[in-house]
């Protein structure tokens, strides 16, 4: 049962990222598509359109693989080190500032989402008393 959970969130999160993309060739916007997916994937859960466990499984495998998604970028990255070598410190300074950056406000906003999950379970369960 946990394998079709996962694969129907994936599906659906790279059904949406898709739909992003199509949406920004077509409205041909300079926005980032995964942003819009961002957007569009929060306000879903928001509004309770979407529940928070129907991506759970395929939200957890992804952030459990998320290594794997650097390798490419830092393959392609070297290609170009030519281009980029009289930047390279300044780029880097970047790239470290950012990073940490997200990691700081990703773990605030997993935090507060869990405590919050954590709060309804015992509210629910303190109501059922």
């Amino acid at each position: 049962m946990k394998i079709i959970q996962t694969i129907i969130s994936l599906c659906f999160i790279i059904g949406l990222n898709f739909f992003c993309q199509w949406l920004v060739s077509v409205l041909n916007i300079n926005f980032p598509a995964s942003l819009i997916g961002m957007i569009i994937l929060s306000l879903l859960m928001y509004f309770k359109i979407i529940k928070i466990e129907f991506i759970e499984y395929g939200g957890e495998l992804l952030l459990n693989n998320i290594s794997l998604f650097f390798v490419p970028l830092l393959v392609g990255g070297i290609g170009y080190l030519f281009v980029v070598k009289n930047d390279l410190i300044m780029i880097f300074e970047i790239f470290i500032i950012t990073s940490v950056i997200l990691i700081i406000v990703t773990g605030l906003l997993v935090q507060y989402l869990l405590m919050k999950k954590i709060y309804k379970k015992r509210k629910v369960q303190l109501s059922k008393r």
